[in-house]
């Protein structure tokens, strides 16, 4: 009873910590007085408290208690640590977690893909006295409007903007061309300054005053308002409409945004004053944890507005992260509502289950052409207050890792601290715990964007050099490419601080205790990167910091012969470096990766800055990749120190070299035994000889036709066995090696499209003669007697039935078939008209499928800007993209695109090959 009693009293008063002035009141003496109780009475049942955890002491003298709960309640954060050195560091537990809170991390990529765009942002918004102006390009819908909101909310959160500070929007769009109307609504206007002005208006320069101007789609502004804009930015000074003497003054901060290169419309007097430029890139460009996180925040943000959990299967995840997007995330917002409401009114019983049913008709298009038509099995529940990381890493493998590693971390800490393993066997657990991580990073290296893996690893480069000169210590390229690579992982799902509790606190402290040396480096570590990359570490970053140094600190390893390995491409020096110094479990080689045009005079450079490092009677041994580094060897022979080079290095090489160094053996002798016991083997492996059977389709303007012919082959023969269908572009399938390959592979039947490819031996079935029906047989012969008379015509039968004109053009179009046909039939007859020629009717449904196509990639604004062979149609056939332009005017008029040239060369070919197979008897 007088222990329980005990323990209210200091909650009550706990939770006054935060404001108290006198901390005598935590001392047993004065919560000993305060009760009219012993103090040793106190003391006793204070210090039992705090063995069971329910008190926090503070070291201090006199020693000082707080009740953990009330603690927590006052600071608004969980206190995991069971005693601290003073009040002033309990009370810095609640001003690191009350940092500077950023409000772009709530922006997907912000440590990712939008790391550069935000850090521009902050010094557009900082820069004294009033920001810099700044212009956000991008693609529609990638999120230019909300970037530049959040511009204002960083800015009223760092104090610079008030909290009721304006944040106005001008789409520049709607004054196209009409100057008077933008600066009467940009600059205000006098009464009577224009007919209808009856009194005086404010413009937005004034409304925006001390706040921040958002001017959307700034390339529809007219020169003239360039003008006009440019003024106030180079003088800060404006008159409304109408007025002639005076100036007016606005401290307003300007944000723009367009969809276009400025240097396509932008006047070169108002770029000057525009010093920092920025580019958000499409969502199609965005690395697979990002795509994977937005798509998991919009689930989550529909099952807030549905109010219940959305079911969505892993198949419909792992679609959605191969789907285009030409819309971007505006796209990906609306796909996302679509499903989920089309979820909701099909749904069976009161759960919302998203699967592959519920796409729109455009998305179950991209399908087969993309995904393939396999569906994974299970689903993910996202609840309205699910948490993205969490779902991220319920998902995605590669985002568990964390949890894997301090996991652990954590079984090898309960099994020494309960006494069933030693020190030692602890520490092998905690190498094995980090190797495995590792090895599972390297793994997914190609899944992390290379531009942020070199950045960080430069980063640490620096930071390493830094802590050398604090420190003493040395870190290999080696280990520091895997540090990168978990500081690029770690950037790509960001670790939750929360995970672990008290639990890995205990652990983190029990490592600081064991490991003090590694542990200081890890702190060090912390604040080099911290000051770099302005992230803060947190507990969980410094115990992982603590746990690298120990791992690669135990493994130094001293020897006369030296070894670095210099290969050209990413990584392939320290992947190769990194595999042998963890088979050794010594750090034997050190790793240089090298651009592909690295010249020999800096490869020379490499090496000279590792031979001053080394002393004499050392030995250095350099594993190159390629004999081209036999330009260095020249360099190399002035040097005072012994070097040693072998080409073609490989792991298996670079082991066996590793394994005599340890033995010390010579320079001489490890070079001469490790080439003997390392020549290269080879081994052939003879394929089947039944190769599986190949259908392939293909069409002169693209895939995508080929993809469209592809997928109504494979409804008419999908019962025919150990038969496969596969769509190629057109240009290389026409390239020997192409065709050497494919027959190598398989047994191939023919060939099916609107164009011949001409392959050796294999025969061509056009489209036309399969819609026109005069070429079913020339498939039956294909299959000899494999198929049954019945079997066959069963499929003769699909086909005829999938390969109508109208099937065929609706497939590859979103425009109504037949009235797209009908346009297409006045377009050839106009362009006969105009050339005067008459088309066989077989290259006119050649023509058809084509053109459709083609008005498929122009109304997506999407064209084919590549054809080589435009000289030769102005040469041969000048008249010929003229006529085809004017016969094209009507199309072109009523779907409000244009026809570029190389699309109308494809077309040229398309004639110019029928003609060579009629002899001349088309142009």
């Amino acid at each position: 009873m007088v222990k329980d009693n005990i323990q209210q009293y200091i909650a009550g008063i706990t939770l006054e910590f935060d404001r108290c002035q006198d901390m005598s009141i935590y001392s047993a003496e004065q919560i000993a007085s305060v009760m009219k109780l012993k103090r040793n009475t106190v003391s006793g049942y204070l210090n039992q408290l705090a063995a069971e955890g329910s008190l926090v002491k503070i070291n201090s003298r006199p020693v000082y208690f707080l009740e953990r709960a009330a603690l927590e309640q006052a600071l608004g954060v969980p206190v995991y640590a069971d005693s601290f050195s003073s009040p002033e560091e309990v009370r810095g537990l609640k001003s690191e977690a009350c940092e500077e809170q950023d409000v772009f991390s709530s922006l997907t990529g912000s440590h990712g893909s939008l790391r550069q765009v935000i850090n521009q942002m902050k010094i557009a918004v900082k820069y004294p006295p009033n920001g810099l102006p700044i212009l956000i390009q991008g693609n529609t819908g990638v999120g230019k409007s909300h970037i530049a909101q959040l511009a204002w909310q960083y800015a009223v959160s760092q104090g610079i903007l008030k909290p009721d500070a304006p944040f106005l929007t001008f789409n520049c769009a709607q004054y196209y061309n009409n100057a008077e109307l933008l600066s009467s609504n940009l600059f205000g206007y006098i009464k009577g300054s224009f007919t209808g002005a009856s009194s005086d208006k404010t413009g937005l320069l004034e409304d925006a005053d001390n706040g921040i101007l958002f001017m959307d789609e700034v390339h529809r502004l007219s020169p003239e308002g360039q003008e006009k804009l440019f003024t106030f930015l180079d003088k800060g000074v404006f008159r409304r409409m109408g007025e002639t003497s005076g100036w007016r003054t606005s401290r307003v901060r300007f944000i723009f945004a367009s969809n276009l290169d400025s240097s396509s419309y932008m006047l070169q007097t108002l770029y000057r004053r525009i010093p920092i430029v920025v580019k958000i890139p499409d969502l199609k460009d965005r690395v697979r944890e990002e795509k994977l996180q937005m798509i998991y925040l919009y689930f989550i943000r529909e099952a807030k507005n549905l109010g219940q959990p959305v079911l969505v299967s892993r198949t419909v995840l792992s679609d959605m992260l191969e789907f285009q997007y030409e819309g971007n995330i505006g796209e990906l917002i609306n796909i996302v509502q679509y499903v989920c409401g089309n979820a909701l009114i099909n749904s069976r019983d009161s759960r919302i289950r998203v699967t592959r049913a519920c796409y729109p008709a455009y998305l179950l298009a991209q399908i087969p052409a993309r995904m393939g038509g396999s569906e994974q099995s299970g689903e993910i529940e996202i609840a309205p207050d699910a948490r993205v990381n969490s779902l991220v890493r319920l998902s995605d493998p590669g985002a568990s890792l964390e949890d894997e590693f301090f996991s652990g971390l954590l079984q090898a800490y309960q099994l020494v601290k309960t006494g069933q393993t030693g020190r030692r066997q602890f520490e092998s657990e905690l190498d094995w715990v980090l190797d495995r991580y590792l090895d599972q990073l390297y793994f997914r290296k190609q899944n992390y964007g290379k531009e942020d893996l070199s950045y960080l690893d430069q980063i640490l480069e620096q930071v390493f050099r830094q802590m050398e000169f604090q420190s003493g210590v040395t870190v290999a390229s080696g280990p520091r490419f895997s540090l990168a690579l978990h500081l690029t992982y770690r950037r790509a799902c960001p670790w939750d601080e929360a995970d672990g509790g008290r639990e890995l606190y205990q652990l983190a402290q029990y490592i600081r205790d064991v490991y003090p040396d590694e542990s200081r480096l890890g702190e060090q570590l912390s604040v080099n990167l911290q000051q770099q990359l302005e992230q803060r570490c947190t507990q969980k970053d410094k115990l992982f910091f603590t746990v690298f140094f120990r791992n690669i600190q135990v493994r130094s390893f001293v020897s006369r012969t030296r070894s670095l390995i210099l290969c050209h491409g990413y990584s392939t020096a320290s992947s190769i470096a990194n595999v042998c110094n963890r088979v050794f479990k010594l750090q034997v080689f050190e790793a240089v990766d090298m651009p592909m045009d690295i010249t020999p005079g800096e490869v020379t450079d490499i090496i000279n800055e590792h031979l001053r490092q080394m002393e004499t009677g050392q030995e250095l041994l350099l594993l190159v990749d390629t004999g081209s580094l036999k330009d260095i060897y020249q360099e190399l022979e002035n040097s005072v120190i012994t070097i040693g080079v072998i080409s073609n290095v490989s792991t298996g090489l670079a082991l066996d070299i590793g394994n005599r160094i340890i033995q010390h053996e010579s320079l001489d002798n490890l070079l001469e035994a490790s080439i003997q016991n390392n020549l290269p083997d080879f081994r052939i492996f003879r394929p089947a000889t039944q190769k599986q059977r190949l259908i392939l389709t293909t069409c002169m303007s693209g895939e995508g036709t080929a993809q469209k012919i592809q997928h109504m082959l494979e409804e008419g023969f999908f019962d025919v066995p150990s038969l496969r269908i596969r769509s190629m572009d057109f240009h290389h399938l026409k390239d020997p090696a192409v065709q050497n390959r494919l027959k190598r592979e398989f047994t191939v039947l023919a060939v099916v499209g609107t164009d011949n490819p001409r392959i050796k031996d294999v025969p061509f079935i056009s489209v036309e003669q399969l819609i026109l029906g005069r070429d079913e047989g020339s498939l039956e012969h294909l299959f000899g007697d494999s198929l049954t008379k019945d079997h066959m015509q069963r499929i003769n039968n699909r086909l005829l039935a999938n390969f109508s004109l109208e099937n065929m053009v609706g497939s590859i179009t979103i425009i109504d078939a037949r009235v797209l046909l009908q346009d297409i039939e006045v377009l050839i007859s106009r362009f006969e008209r105009y050339m005067n020629l008459t088309l066989p009717n077989d290259l006119k449904i050649n023509l058809f499928i084509h053109i459709s196509s083609m008005m498929e990639r122009l109304v997506r604004a999407n064209p084919i800007r590549e054809y080589s062979g435009l000289e030769e149609m102005n040469r041969l056939s000048p008249d010929f993209a003229v006529l085809f332009k004017r016969a094209f005017s009507i199309m072109a008029q009523k779907y409000g695109v244009e026809v570029n040239e190389e699309e109308i060369g494809i077309i040229y070919e398309i004639i110019k090959n029928a003609n060579e197979a009629e002899q001349g008897g088309i142009l």
